[in-house]
C-alpha cells in the first residue's frame, strides 16, 4: 500500500478522527451548510430509508433522522471509531430510535435491505477504489433510489485549504502540499474534475447524473477571532496535517504564519473563506 493510499485510508481512525470529535461544534458549524443544502437536494420523505456515506460524528444523521421521521430509517457508516463512539452518544441524546451508525467501510460494507437514498457530506473522496465502492452503493439503493455527494472542486479554489497551506509551506520547506491534499490523489479533492465524477458514477452503474457547481463563504470553524481560527487550523484540517510530524520548533513561526494569512478574513461575522464544490445526484435505474 502507497502512503497516499495509507493516509487516505486509515487518517480518520486515528488522530483525525479524535480531532474531528474534540472540534465537533466548530465543524459542524462551518460544514453544516452542505449537509443541509445537499438534503434539500435529495429531498427525504417521512418513512424513506436513508444511507449516510462516512457519517462522521453525527450532525448529517440527527438531520436526516429528522427529515424521515420515526416512520423512516437512518444507516449511517464511517470507518473512524473515535466519530463513529461519538455519533452513537448523539443519537441517543436526540432520542432517535430510527437512527443508528455501523463501524465499516462503505466501500465493502455488507448493507441491509435497499435504502431509497444515499447521502455524503464530504465522504466519498476517500475510497481506495471509487468504482468498486459506488458498484458497492449502487447494490445498496433500491430500483429508481437516489444518490447524493457533495465534494470539493480544485484545491486552488478552496480558500479554506489554499490559505492555510500557503501560509505553511514556506515555514515547513513543502514544495508541494501532502499527498492527501493534491488534486487526483485519493483525499478531500479526488473529485475535483467534474470528468473523474462523471466516469466513476457511470462505470458503476448510476444514471441521470447532475453535477452542479457551486461557490459559497463558510464560517472557518465557526471561529469569530483570529486566534480562534488559527488555533483552529493548526489542529484540524489541510495546515494540522502539514504541521504533523514536522519539528515542533518550527510550530510557533506556523502560527506565525496563518495568523498573517487569515487576518484579512476576519469580520464583524467572524473569519470566513470561499469553499468551492459540487452537489452531485444521480439514481439507480
Amino acid at each position: 500500500m502507497s502512503q497516499s493510499e495509507f493516509r487516505a485510508d486509515q487518517c480518520w481512525t486515528a488522530q483525525s478522527g479524535d480531532a474531528w470529535v474534540a472540534f465537533e461544534a466548530q465543524l459542524d458549524t462551518q460544514l453544516g451548510p452542505l449537509g443541509r443544502a445537499l438534503i434539500d437536494r435529495l429531498a427525504p420523505q417521512p418513512g424513506e430509508r436513508a444511507l449516510d456515506i462516512g457519517c462522521g460524528s453525527g450532525q448529517t444523521l440527527i438531520e436526516l433522522g429528522e427529515r424521515v421521521g420515526e416512520a423512516g430509517y437512518v444507516l449511517g457508516v464511517d470507518i473512524s471509531e473515535p466519530m463513529v463512539r461519538r455519533a452513537r452518544e448523539r443519537i441517543r441524546e436526540a432520542g432517535f430510535r430510527q437512527v443508528a451508525v455501523e463501524l465499516g467501510d462503505a466501500q465493502s460494507y455488507a448493507f441491509p435491505a435497499p435504502f431509497d437514498l444515499e447521502f455524503s457530506r464530504l465522504g466519498v473522496m476517500f475510497f481506495q477504489d471509487a468504482v468498486v465502492a459506488f458498484k458497492n452503493l449502487l447494490g445498496a439503493l433500491r430500483s429508481g433510489g437516489r444518490l447524493g455527494f457533495v465534494c470539493f472542486q480544485p484545491r486552488e479554489r478552496n480558500e479554506w485549504a489554499e490559505v492555510v497551506l500557503s501560509a505553511v509551506a514556506p515555514v515547513l520547506g513543502l514544495r508541494e502540499p501532502p499527498e492527501l491534499l493534491q488534486n487526483g490523489r485519493s483525499g478531500p479533492f479526488f473529485f475535483a474534475a467534474p470528468e473523474r465524477i462523471r466516469s466513476v458514477l457511470e462505470a458503476a452503474g448510476y444514471g441521470d447524473l447532475v453535477i452542479e457547481a457551486e461557490e459559497r463563504k463558510l464560517h472557518f470553524g465557526g471561529a469569530r477571532t483570529l486566534e480562534e481560527a488559527v488555533y483552529f487550523a493548526t489542529h484540524v484540517g489541510p495546515a494540522s496535517r502539514a504541521i504533523a510530524g514536522a519539528d515542533p520548533a518550527l510550530v510557533p513561526a506556523c502560527r506565525d504564519a496563518l495568523s498573517a494569512a487569515l487576518a484579512p478574513f476576519v469580520s464583524a461575522r467572524g473569519v470566513w473563506l470561499e469553499s468551492a464544490h459540487y452537489f452531485v445526484t444521480a439514481r439507480r435505474s
